[in-house]
């Protein structure tokens, strides 16, 4: 009588698996490799060829209190030295400020700073009813208001908008029928001449390396800050 075969022993479905698995093993692993390439033969191109953009432009504007132009003079209100854009996160006062006691230029390295932003960065603050200057708080009153003209416009608060290139603004105190047309026309138009000039310091440091630099470039290769 012929012996019947024995049967099968089952094999638990996760052995099946990583049996399978390692089977696949060689061809998966070129997979893998040449994914990892690839990423890399991308990186290595992006660090090459990246330059990251640096926002740089600039405004005008002018402060009068009591009919009186403010001066903005000492050392406090200006920054000697402009780091990178890139460099910007961790310094507030790079994104927006004076350069080398020109009293009537904002700088501009990051396209979403407002006027608030930089008149905090000189040690003011500005709202739709106040000016308070680094010694001095003027507030609405019967008798005298704050002003503001932007771009030949009057409006009725400046503090929450964007600094946009070449902007002229016009601040000013003083009584509250009085026309502030003629302080406007002395805000300077000089922010078009200074966008095509180097910034005083750019790249010099503040936080860290120029825009070409090798951390720079990296972050911009592996897509970091973008």
């Amino acid at each position: 009588m012929a012996k019947k075969p024995l049967p099968e022993k089952s094999v638990p479905l996760p052995r099946k698996l990583l049996t399978k698995f390692r089977r696949n093993v060689p061809g998966m692993s070129l997979l893998l490799i040449g994914f990892v390439a690839g990423v890399l033969w991308f990186g290595a191109l992006r660090f090459l060829l990246v330059h990251p953009a640096e926002t740089h432009y600039h405004a005008n504007f002018a402060v009068y209190i009591n009919g009186a132009r403010e001066e903005f003079d000492g050392p406090g209100f200006y920054e000697e030295v402009a780091a990178c854009t890139s460099a910007y996160d961790n310094n507030v006062k790079g994104r927006t400020h004076m350069h080398d006691n020109v009293n009537d230029v904002i700088h501009v390295h990051d396209k979403r700073v407002t006027y608030q932003d930089f008149f905090e960065n000189i040690g003011w603050s500005i709202g739709p009813d106040y000016i308070h200057t680094d010694e001095t708080m003027y507030a609405n009153t019967d008798t005298s208001t704050v002003k503001y003209m932007l771009n030949g416009e009057t409006v009725e608060r400046v503090d929450n908008k964007i600094i946009s290139d070449k902007d002229r603004l016009l601040i000013s105190y003083g009584p509250t029928d009085e026309d502030v047309s003629a302080q406007f026309k002395t805000v300077a138009s000089t922010a078009a001449a200074v966008d095509a000039k180097q910034d005083p310091a750019t790249c010099g440091g503040l936080n860290g390396p120029g825009e070409d630099s090798f951390s720079v470039k990296l972050k911009g290769a592996i897509g970091i800050g973008q």
